[in-house]
């Protein structure tokens, strides 16, 4: 057979997708009784209540950061580095810190950007400064108070 290889990794695609809608449809299931149980729930306490008028609320994303979040971290390393840091080594701590992929390049990227947007904040409000490092990489320490 001429397409053997196309045909083998073709169907190892389709068995890959296939357990991933399996799966799919098994926390589906399980999400879809959780919601039955807490409309029976609400019935309970109001059996008027019409659960159906409850607008669906999205999850925020896997990387979310609360307000303060990085800047914490940020802060926290800072305080403990012993020479100046560089935007991209403080994105990476932030990375390590919050349990992300540092694999990830596009992540990494947004990361390193974030980064430096909350540690500029920081030092128009006084409390790290910035010298050039190498590249286009700004090499940050604490203010000491």
């Amino acid at each position: 057979m001429e397409n053997e290889h196309t045909i083998s990794g073709l169907v190892r695609k389709r068995a890959e997708i296939a357990g991933r809608i399996e799966q799919f449809q098994r926390e589906i299931h399980g999400l879809a009784t959780d919601l039955n149980n807490i409309d029976a729930a609400i019935r309970i306490f109001d059996p008027t209540y019409n659960t159906n008028i409850i607008q669906s609320k999205m999850p925020r994303g896997v990387y979310y950061a609360y307000r303060g979040e990085i800047t914490r971290v940020l802060l926290d390393t800072l305080r403990d580095a012993k020479t100046p840091m560089s935007t991209p080594d403080l994105a990476f701590k932030v990375m390590a810190a919050r349990g992300m992929d540092a694999t990830d390049k596009a992540l990494k990227k947004r990361m390193v950007v974030r980064t430096g947007k909350a540690l500029r904040t920081q030092r128009a409000k006084g409390v790290v400064r910035s010298k050039p490092g190498q590249g286009q990489a700004a090499l940050w320490t604490m203010i000491e108070t």
